[in-house]
């Protein structure tokens, strides 16, 4: 819960000392406000840069930043009609993520896709339950290939975590297979 800010009110009259070289002039109570003042200034400052802005130079985030950019490829694997299949894996650290993917259905010229699926979750070969998936039901011309996206969902994370690109498809006659890339980019 946020507090709210503590107000730093100027100082009332007091007498003014000399302590300075210079034999300026000031009192206590102005030198223990403006110090306050710095003080926060500092902390608010400290606490500005913890959030991090990530990068403004066309370069890379490292790791840890925000804006930081992980993906991974998964090679071709062979589809049972009906059945779920994971893709290609994504290991991320701790934090809060976006993660996303594409899958492209390969099948052999005689083969018959009737549907399609594909999403990203932290559970292997297992549809998230809240409807942040994509799923075609169509009649797609034999042997084609279907690109379809995995749309992207909100990977809140306490400690690292392997992210699963999964994919399925229905079909009849012959084979099938996918190949699909991952990516993510950490928000915060």
């Amino acid at each position: 819960m946020a507090t709210a800010p503590m107000k730093l009110e100027p100082p009332t009259f007091d007498p003014p000392i000399v302590d300075y070289p210079s034999g300026a002039r000031h009192s206590q109570a102005w030198t223990e406000h403006n110090q306050a003042v710095v003080d926060r200034l500092a902390a608010n400052m400290a606490a500005i840069a913890a959030i991090g802005t990530g990068v403004t130079d066309g370069s890379d985030a490292a790791a840890g930043q925000v804006g930081e950019y992980l993906t991974a490829a998964g090679g071709f694997v062979a589809l049972a009609s009906g059945v779920t299949a994971d893709i290609a894996t994504l290991s991320l650290g701790a934090g809060d993520w976006d993660v996303w993917g594409g899958v492209n259905f390969n099948s052999n010229i005689v083969t018959q896709i009737r549907q399609v699926w594909a999403w990203v979750n932290n559970a292997s070969a297992t549809a998230p339950g809240d409807f942040l998936y994509t799923q075609i039901t169509a009649l797609f011309v034999d042997g084609g290939v279907q690109n379809i996206a995995a749309p992207s969902r909100r990977m809140s994370l306490a400690t690292t975590t392997t992210i699963y690109l999964s994919a399925q498809a229905t079909f009849g006659i012959s084979t099938s297979g996918a190949s699909g890339n991952i990516c993510a980019r950490r928000v915060r």
